[in-house]
């Protein structure tokens, strides 16, 4: 019954008068009211406590058992599909809301390498999927007129976005992990269409994935003929990989995308950090996970140890609305719909999108102009000031200045905090865009392009170098004494997973400040997709 909010500032962007148009503007929040997200069971309250379906008591629901007879009913049973829960949240009869104080952001799961790792995804979404019609464009894949004699080529009718409506089924598909494609893969795809892989309106789908490598080899001594394998496991620390969408036109850009982390075996996670509440007012603060500490036993060649840990999960299709509803127009907006769907939409980072449009107070669609073209992006007087807190901090409902939590005027996308010279990583993530892909940036830092080793071995004299004849390398991430360096990643496009950048916080020499992380391309960074690391 909420929106979710991408941007909670109320910045008035005025109409622009320019030739030829007269490009629309509005007033934030910028929101999506029919956004879908993947949230913790955990992370639910039910919206009435004292409604029956919501309880345990026998007395007061008929649906509470007490199975092991121990006088404390444990046990919700649901009427109308038989599920047993060992709470009403977990059922679709009982009302539930966002838990106070909970993360609003793509959903993070971890495990540690070599785990086995159920998820039970259940499915609170209506019968019929809201939806509301915007300027999003899709690509040119299927024409609705193709055998049309007299159709002009740029004049062709497509199944645009506006046609389709989000699917109400749901699905998770893991990145990297081992699992059985035909009833785990949380996408239906050929063959394993019969697996039951959705979790339709109402129901539930659990799914099994293993942290690490399954292969087969063949077992000694085999009889001629029979042919027997055995399944030899190995864990694999992968770092963060996309949790995707079974839907991939209408879902992630409506948020349904979130993050699978793969820790150093025997890790140990803490996710205590506080951030200013994107979704409200006030110096109210809500739970991040995409920020935390990780403790894990140290090996050789850099791997394990104690870190700081942050995921940028990007979006670059969000379809947005202004305060009252109406839809935002994408940047060069004219240019669209004869060649440029890969540019529609706007872009941000778990959820947070600060567009330069918005911080200067442009509608979206004024032309790039030339230096001093009135009403373009090219007349802004003080672009030197776009990442700078003081541009913001003035418009009402801004980011207050909260002790240990935030400085004034920060921006709605992730601001990372770490300890000067602290051991750090940062995962970019992408679950959600079109096809213009970006450059990731990290100023004031370098990282390995392959941080990939295998602990305990040393091929060549270089420790954690992985032997080529062993089955699985690369099982830990560490200090790999033959990748290369670098400051940014290009070909950051839709489900991108970018190398996991290890770094000292602060850079080799730990300076503290603020340092900045964006898309180094045009189009994320004026749409949105930029953060600070803060290192204190």
């Amino acid at each position: 019954g909420g929106t979710l909010v991408y941007n909670r500032r109320q910045t008035v962007v005025p109409d622009a008068i320019v030739p030829g148009i007269t490009a629309g503007g509005g007033a934030g929040p910028l929101n999506d009211p029919t956004a879908m997200l993947y949230v913790r069971t955990s992370d639910l309250a039910p919206v009435d406590p004292n409604a029956a379906v919501c309880s345990l008591n026998p007395a007061v629901n008929p649906n509470a058992v007490d199975t092991n007879a121990d006088g404390i009913p444990d046990t919700v049973v649901d009427p109308a599909t038989g599920v047993q829960a060992t709470s009403a949240l977990q059922l679709p009869g009982c009302p539930v809301i966002l838990a106070a104080g909970a993360p609003v952001e793509p959903v993070v799961l971890r495990a540690n390498a070599g785990q086995c790792i159920q998820v039970t995804l259940r499915n609170r979404l209506p019968a019929v999927a809201p939806d509301l019609a915007g300027w999003q464009d899709t690509f040119w894949v299927v024409n609705r007129d193709l055998f049309n004699p007299v159709r002009n080529p740029l004049q062709m009718s497509f199944f645009g976005n506006n046609l389709i409506r989000p699917s109400s089924h749901v699905g998770l598909h893991a990145q990297l992990v081992e699992y059985d494609a035909s009833r785990d893969d949380g996408l239906v795809v050929g063959g394993n269409a019969a697996g039951g892989l959705l979790a339709p309106p109402g129901g539930a789908k659990v799914s099994r994935f293993y942290a690490g490598d399954l292969r087969h080899e063949p077992v000694a001594g085999n009889n001629p003929n029979q042919r027997r394998f055995q399944i030899v496991a190995t864990p694999v620390e992968f770092g963060a990989t996309n949790l995707l969408s079974a839907d991939r036109v209408k879902q992630p850009q409506k948020g349904l995308f979130g993050a699978l982390v793969i820790e150093p075996a025997g890790s140990t996670v803490t996710a205590n950090t506080q951030v200013p509440d994107g979704q409200g007012t006030g110096a109210a603060t809500r739970l991040t996970r995409a920020q935390a500490t990780v403790e894990a036993p140290a090996g050789d060649a850099g791997s394990g140890g104690t870190f700081r840990e942050a995921l940028a999960i990007g979006h670059k299709i969000t379809n947005l609305r202004w305060a009252d509803g109406s839809a935002i127009r994408n940047v060069n907006q004219p240019e669209l719909g004869v060649e440029g769907a890969e540019d529609s939409g706007h872009a941000g980072f778990n959820y947070g999108m600060e567009p330069s449009w918005f911080r200067f107070q442009l509608p979206p669609d004024v032309p790039f102009g030339n230096a001093g073209t009135p009403n373009s992006y090219g007349s802004i007087p003080n672009v030197q000031a776009l990442y700078a807190n003081a541009l913001v901090d003035a418009e009402p409902n801004a980011i207050p200045a909260i002790p240990g939590v935030s400085a004034a005027g920060d921006p709605q996308t992730p601001v990372f905090r770490a300890a000067a010279g602290q051991a750090s990583r940062m995962y970019v993530l992408n679950g959600a865009s079109a096809d213009r892909d970006g450059t990731f940036i990290l100023h004031g830092h370098l990282w390995q392009r392959d941080p990939y080793v295998c602990p305990g071995q040393g091929d060549l004299g270089l420790a954690g170098r992985c032997n080529p004849n062993e089955p699985v390398p690369s099982r830990a991430l560490g200090n790999n004494l033959q990748g290369k360096w670098m400051g940014g990643e290009e070909g950051m496009g839709h489900v991108y997973g970018h190398w996991p950048i290890l770094f000292g916080a602060g850079g080799t020499g730990a300076v503290t400040g603020d340092y900045l992380f964006r898309d180094y391309a045009p189009n994320g960074n004026r749409n949105g997709q930029f953060g600070f690391l803060r290192v204190e």
